[in-house]
């Protein structure tokens, strides 16, 4: 059977582990290396059907698009939920989600992620919209959020991201990051004990205020904050291509959340943790074989998948399109629970799981 290793050279996105390694988890830690004792399960490939029947979404280039593969209903289904369809009855209302009903998605995942995580929603917000911005590629932002995500559960990250992380380990500019960092917690320390003592002293004099009854902890989180922008401003890197968007135990938290939210919401859609959906990924200027072959599928540590074979085919330039049936347990968040573009039927997926097999579409 072939095997297929993502490079460099593909897009990401346009479609998505762990396995668990021996270890179930971080005993007296929040989160783990496993979901549950469970562990993931690896992705399958679809089966072929007999005739050829037009699959869903698939109106483009002209025409509908025919395939012995087809698409799955649930997968729609769980995207659609709560999204009015503005356009054709017959295409999904997700591929046509309008602007305010996208925000209004976002802002909720925002809120549930940040009050699951307790992570303050400023940086949740800048996280869930990093991977909208680069999901790899060649910003430290991306790649750091794929470093604590493969920490967390124990998903080994390919080899191409290892490559690209290296990269950024020998540069220059780094050193610059590396050196400020350092300083980062004595100054959230000394500027926690400035606004503590400027409570204080308004307090004295009988203020009665938000400052004044701000809690220490709303006062740390608003430190960081303040110095964490402050260290982004001096090294000229907010859009975070040379460093992270927070420190890694935040990062953790927040996808942690993102995970367990997921899974509840799908759960409580239906789904079982061993159910699996079939999901598509394009992937541009790579042949992985003939058509309706099933290959050995060796993906990132996390990656996007679609609901949709329109969405998958757009991103597959020139490359081919990969169907793979995917365990509801691997999936770490969706268009509607955390990172993902409602637009794309985006679920993000633990792609580096051993065992995972897809079958190969045109």
């Amino acid at each position: 059977m072939p095997s297929v290793r993502l490079k460099g050279v593909i897009r990401r996105k346009g479609g998505a582990g762990s396995g668990n390694y021996g270890h179930a988890g971080r005993p007296g830690k929040v989160g783990g290396s496993a979901p549950s004792k469970g562990g993931f399960g690896s992705g399958t490939a679809p089966e072929l059907h007999g005739g050829w029947e037009v699959i869903r979404s698939t109106y483009a280039g002209g025409g509908p698009l025919a395939s012995r593969l087809r698409e799955d209903d649930r997968a729609h289904a769980f995207m659609d939920d709560g999204v009015r369809n503005w356009g054709d009855v017959e295409d999904p209302a997700w591929i046509l989600a309008d602007g305010t009903t996208r925000s209004n998605v976002k802002e909720s995942i925002v809120d549930e992620l940040s009050e699951r995580s307790g992570v303050d929603k400023s940086v949740v917000n800048e996280i869930v919209g990093q991977w909208s911005s680069s999901s790899n590629d060649s910003k430290v932002g991306s790649l750091s959020l794929q470093e604590a995500m493969s920490e967390e559960f124990g998903v080994p990250l390919s080899d191409w991201q290892k490559e690209q992380i290296g990269k950024f380990g020998d540069m220059s500019y780094m050193s610059v990051w590396k050196n400020r960092y350092a300083q980062l917690q004595t100054e959230i320390r000394d500027y926690t004990n400035w606004l503590v003592d400027q409570k204080n002293k308004l307090i004295a004099r009988g203020v009665d205020n938000p400052v004044t009854r701000a809690s220490l902890q709303e006062i740390r989180d608003t430190a960081y904050k303040l110095k964490w922008e402050e260290l982004k401003r001096d090294i000229g890197d907010e859009d975070n291509t040379y460093m992270a968007i927070t420190d890694r135990d935040n990062e953790r938290k927040v996808i942690r959340a993102m995970y367990d939210y997921t899974q509840e919401k799908m759960a409580a859609f239906g789904f079982k943790p061993d159910d699996k959906i079939t999901l598509w990924r394009g992937v541009s200027q790579i042949d992985f074989g003939e058509q309706y072959d099933t290959v050995d599928y060796f993906g990132n540590s996390m990656e996007s998948w679609s609901a949709g074979y329109r969405v998958a085919r757009g991103f597959g330039y020139k490359g081919d399109i990969l169907a793979m049936d995917v365990p509801v347990r691997n999936i770490l968040g969706t268009a509607k629970t955390g990172f993902g573009s409602l637009p794309e039927g985006e679920y993000v997926i633990f792609g580096n799981i051993p065992g995972n097999k897809a079958v190969i579409e045109k």
